[in-house]
């Protein structure tokens, strides 16, 4: 049975390492400004606004149903690597899974009692098919995504940080392009149903792929966990820490997404949404650039306890080089995006001035949003519990001052309830990691 690391790459240099990874979501980036291109160009800004709700619905869902196993891969998976505990990596894969397929199953017998329901309102003509958003058409489409999840984490668990930053962010979005480019030649979405088509096509094309690469790694356990049949060991900690992550990304992908779904709601201006959620698109570079940086070091700090002093040093000088790569983002993207305000919504084919002011804040939301050095380092140092707290009040926070901002303000005072809930998070995340590290993982404490 082959070893995890021999067959990997000697590791670069924070600084070279950061600049393959910026140009990895930079082209990934690109892949989704053409999809997106395609969109606005061939829907309305309703339409096109409903199709971001369902994708950002079909991220949280599947969230749901893997019950927080992505990062509790990243964390056993990479811990079972290290010490080269081959059987019990193994268990863990095939227990994933499973787990993946009873929640799949559960989502599937809602959905039907969700459609019967439905049906019959429908026949009594007590509420048309119409009525229903896109998401709710999608929604079963979630184990798909969830496959390429757990995919994605076991990458990341192997060591593969470039890997998974390379299939995450370029490859998934080149495939999502090519998908979107072959649809709209054949025809032009025009119905709920039509997107329904295209999201399928997408996510099963992109789970095929990400299942390949991983199947292609040479230290993969994924057909000896899931095929060979033998007694299974099942950890009790694995269900705990999964619920507890489960609870916290939920929070999190809420956190990212709750604008939108109020916005949807609450908007006076229905094609404020799609404006929206092109600002979000627009953000969406840093935002990705960020992560990719963040990605990096993930494994890193979840075992800073297992590094020496001069382990340590390497990771707190490259902490410190990642860091300053990400405030230099944010602060030219915020010039860049309002010096060319006027051109960014135009290719977009927006014709509205609304959302010219947005952009420089939803920027530095999207830098207030990066808190990953922190969750992870408390994750693994059994702060589950706190950061659930902690997003549990940031959430509810900027919930409340959504719905109170959202009328008068519309789209501004999303943005500005945005703001200040994750200024809360940043700060209480930042000082509980000072009180047990002496590590920083941010440059400015």
């Amino acid at each position: 049975m082959p070893h995890s690391r021999k067959h990997q790459a000697s590791p670069m240099s924070p600084l070279i390492n950061t600049l393959v990874v910026l140009a990895i979501g930079l082209l990934g980036y690109v892949c989704r400004v053409a999809y997106t291109k395609l969109m606005t160009t061939h829907l309305s800004l309703s339409l096109y606004g409903d199709f971001t709700v369902a994708w950002s619905s079909l991220s949280l869902v599947a969230s749901i149903i893997t019950l927080g196993s992505t990062l509790t891969t990243q964390r056993f998976v990479s811990l079972y690597q290290s010490t080269n505990q081959q059987t019990k990596k193994q268990d863990f894969i095939h227990w994933s899974y499973q787990l993946l397929l009873r929640s799949s199953a559960i989502l599937l017998v809602i959905y039907i009692l969700f459609w019967i329901t439905a049906s019959v309102t429908h026949l009594s003509n007590f509420h048309s098919f119409d009525k229903y958003h896109l998401a709710l058409f999608v929604m079963i489409f979630a184990p798909i995504i969830s496959i390429s999840m757990i995919l994605n984490s076991l990458v990341l668990s192997y060591g593969y940080a470039l890997l998974t930053t390379t299939l995450g962010n370029l490859i998934n979005r080149l495939v999502q392009l090519c998908v979107f480019g072959i649809c709209f030649y054949f025809f032009i979405p025009e119905s709920i149903y039509h997107l329904s088509v295209m999201i399928f096509i997408a996510l099963l094309v992109t789970t095929l792929v990400s299942a390949v690469i991983t199947l292609w790694l040479p230290d993969n356990e994924i057909a000896n966990a899931l095929l060979y049949q033998r007694k299974r060991f099942v950890d009790t900690e694995w269900l705990a820490v999964s619920i507890a992550s489960c609870i916290n990304t939920i929070m999190y992908l809420l956190t990212a997404t709750a604008d939108l779904y109020i916005l949807e709601i609450f908007s006076p201006q229905e094609h404020h949404v799609g404006i929206f959620s092109i600002c979000c698109l627009c953000v969406g570079l840093p935002n990705v650039l960020m992560r990719s940086i963040s990605t990096q070091l993930t494994t890193q700090i979840m075992n800073t306890d297992q590094l020496d002093v001069k382990g340590r040093r390497r990771l707190q000088r490259a902490l410190d080089i990642y860091n300053l790569a990400k405030i230099t983002l944010i602060v030219i993207s915020m010039l860049c995006s309002w010096y060319y305000r006027a051109e960014i919504f135009h290719f977009f084919n927006v014709t509205s001035t609304t959302g010219y002011q947005l952009l420089p804040l939803m920027l530095f939301n999207v830098y207030l949003l990066d808190t990953r050095y922190s969750f992870f380092y408390l994750a693994a140092n059994h702060e589950m519990k706190f950061l659930n707290k902690t997003q549990g009040i940031s959430l509810s926070l900027m919930i409340i001052l959504q719905l109170i901002l959202v009328v008068p303000y519309d789209m501004y005072g999303i943005a500005i309830a945005t703001c200040l809930s994750r200024i809360f998070t940043k700060a209480v995340l930042n000082y509980r990691c000072r009180q047990l590290s002496s590590m920083r993982f941010n440059l400015y404490a």
